[in-house]
């Protein structure tokens, strides 16, 4: 009796060691799927901001989904967030306020008040079509004019301002080419009137075909790029070749600096040696007035940094400088570089 009791005993817990061991495969194996059917997504990282009102709109929905509206942080832990994303003039607004939860929304409401004012960003968007510059008939340059215009068009949308009026038509068609303007009017027809939605379906359906129809020029197999013969030294007497005379280390830099400024200008850029901030006659990187990077910035706000000239903005540029400064290239222009100068 005893034994058939403890054959009984053993067989239940061999049971019951095999439900424990069923049931922990079947977790497994349900973590296993949850995690294989779990997308993870990149982790977003919020734009910067410094002071340019165009946009304004674009950085504060960002923060205020991510941060503002967050009941997780506190004020101050927002503050230290919004402090991290604000540089240039943004930054300098809210720079007297001592970071604490109470400053946090002082401070939003001085960028918003500065920064965010609907009727200026309104106004700046219309001043942006006027001034944008008047394309060539090319592919690329109507292409560069057809994203600027639409840029702001759909900026002014989500304003809720009413496009459907002839001052866009009239602003548009006005900086048109002429053999651009004559095919639109082709395919619009004599009798129909313009409207703004008409003319830019038309002018971007006249961009798209000139993409298509462009040929790709022929690329020579048998061609080689020549090598840019680059300035050298002798480490012995610290002379540069070429340089006639007697050397110092001074002029040997001195040759150095005149060569590469000389490089970074093209044949069909020669120009006369005029600032870009002040306008006397230096290198723009030499300018005495303008010292600090924020301050030739705020010089020539709404310029390309690159280049430093108007009608399009850094990622538009499409100059290819090196610096003389840190030798990076494609970047910044030598007189921005922060290896050189200060930022403020």
């Amino acid at each position: 009796m005893k034994l058939q009791t403890a054959f009984f005993e053993q067989q239940e817990r061999a049971e019951a060691q095999m439900k424990m061991q069923q049931s922990f495969f079947d977790k497994q194996h349900s973590l296993k799927v949850k995690s294989e059917n779990t997308v993870k997504l990149p982790k977003l990282d919020m734009i910067s901001f410094n002071g340019d009102k165009l946009k304004w709109t674009e950085f504060w929905d960002s923060f205020s989904s991510a941060v503002h509206e967050n009941d997780k942080l506190s004020s101050v832990d927002k503050f230290n967030y919004l402090k991290g994303k604000l540089y240039g003039e943004a930054r300098s607004a809210i720079a007297g306020l001592v970071m604490s939860n109470e400053n946090y929304d002082i401070a939003i409401q001085i960028l918003k008040e500065r920064f965010g004012d609907q009727q200026d960003i309104i106004d700046l968007h219309y001043k942006g079509l006027v001034n944008v510059a008047s394309p060539r008939d090319t592919t690329e340059s109507l292409r560069f004019f057809y994203d600027k215009i639409q840029k702001h068009l759909r900026s002014l949308v989500v304003m809720h301002e009413n496009l459907e009026q002839q001052v866009f038509v009239s602003i548009i068609r006005s900086k048109l080419p002429s053999e651009v303007l004559m095919h639109l009017e082709i395919q619009k027809g004599s009798d129909n009137k313009w409207t703004l939605t008409k003319l830019c379906e038309l002018l971007r359906q006249y961009i798209v075909s000139k993409e298509k129809s462009d040929k790709p020029k022929p690329v020579n197999a048998n061609f080689i790029p020549s090598r840019r013969v680059r300035p050298q030294f002798q480490k012995s007497t610290n002379t540069f070749k070429g340089f006639r005379g007697p050397q110092t280390a001074n002029t040997t830099a001195g040759a150095l600096t005149a060569y590469e400024k000389k490089e970074s200008t093209s044949p069909q850029q020669h120009q006369k040696k005029t600032c870009r901030f002040c306008s006397k006659n230096y290198w723009s990187d030499e300018c005495p007035r303008y010292k600090t990077i924020d301050e030739r910035k705020a010089k020539i706000k709404g310029c390309c940094y690159k280049c430093l000239k108007e009608g399009h903005m850094s990622p538009d540029c499409k100059s290819k400088r090196m610096c003389v400064h840190c030798n990076k290239s494609d970047v910044h222009h030598r007189s921005l570089c922060p290896v050189k100068f200060r930022k403020a």
